[in-house]
């Protein structure tokens, strides 16, 4: 459906501030496969765009989403993975907040190893 939408025209880079899905790269992380994130991505939908509302930026509706999205969506975001949104939370709020205990882990401790990772210092 996506590829249909883009197809005839929608804007993968509109945005709707204030509203629960503020632009359609942080409804696909919520929602989606990687395979449509990636998609959206490559139209040039931003990674980092933050709800200036909100402070939300796509990773905190990935994480929530599972470790697949989550990890798919840091290919493409450059920016520290624990930022918070104007809520105070974070990417392993919002993964523990939802139960996603796979995402949490990933979060926590790298899956290479390292350590780091909490403080965003994960690439």
């Amino acid at each position: 459906m996506v590829r249909t939408l883009v197809g005839h025209g929608a804007d993968v880079e509109v945005t709707v501030p204030g509203s629960i899905l503020y632009n359609a790269i942080s409804a696909a992380c919520l929602g989606s496969e990687a395979r449509t994130m990636f998609f959206i991505l490559s139209k040039g939908a931003s990674a980092e765009l933050a709800d200036p509302i909100s402070g939300r930026v796509p990773l905190h509706f990935a994480a929530p989403n599972g470790t697949v999205n989550f990890e798919a969506l840091l290919l493409y975001y450059t920016g520290d993975m624990m930022i918070a949104d104007n809520g105070g939370k974070n990417c392993l709020h919002w993964a523990a907040q939802f139960g996603n205990a796979m995402t949490v882990d990933f979060i926590v401790q790298d899956e290479r190893g390292k350590a780091g990772t909490v403080c965003g210092t994960r690439r």
